[in-house]
């Protein structure tokens, strides 16, 4: 299972204008070997982002194309990333479709490979944002995609020690409309 599986870093950001004129992130396949030769894993079964945003998800389609991998997404997750056309007015969607598989909601429970896992809804940088928790090794983990949880910052003194609050940065073109009722 792959939390997330988007860019590897900003030097795999690449744009061009070949997909019907528009600008679109283009993903780079990365650490697919590594996981191969360091580590045995020949398939990845299921992967599970943790918010909308391309930099996060925009490998899961290689994923599913080379791998047959599944995508599980929570519920205000997934309808994003299944039909990104109709969020197009919110940034940083990625403009291609994932097929997800499964449909997780609010505190919902998982196991993948005898793991167990629970996902919640977490706004944080993006309204569509999920914490998933496992337990592994015997130690409680959080994944939080791009929130920021640690209260002990280390004399970073310009980043915020602790971010979890949303930042209104989508909308959809007929919000207009509802605001005027």
């Amino acid at each position: 299972m792959l939390i997330d599986y988007g860019l590897v870093s900003p030097g795999h950001l690449h744009f061009g204008n070949d997909h019907d004129g528009m600008r679109a992130l283009r993903f780079v396949e990365h650490h697919i070997d590594q996981l191969r030769d360091d580590y045995g894993v020949r398939d990845i079964e299921l992967a599970v982002p943790t918010h909308i945003h391309d930099d996060h998800v925009c490998g899961i389609p290689f994923l599913q194309k080379h791998f047959g991998t599944q995508c599980w997404a929570l519920d205000c997750i997934a309808p994003v990333i299944f039909d990104p056309a109709a969020w197009a007015s919110t940034p940083c969607c990625f403009h291609k479709p994932i097929e997800v598989h499964r449909i997780l909601y609010d505190g919902e429970a998982f196991q993948c490979r005898g793991f167990d896992f629970e996902i919640y809804y977490a706004p944080g940088q993006t309204e569509y944002h999920a914490f998933i928790l496992g337990k592994i090794d015997g130690k409680r983990i959080v994944f939080g995609g791009d929130n920021l949880l640690n209260p002990q910052a280390g004399g970073i003194a310009s980043v915020i020690a602790i971010h979890s609050t949303v930042m209104r940065n989508s909308f959809h073109l007929e919000m207009h409309a509802a605001a005027r009722r």
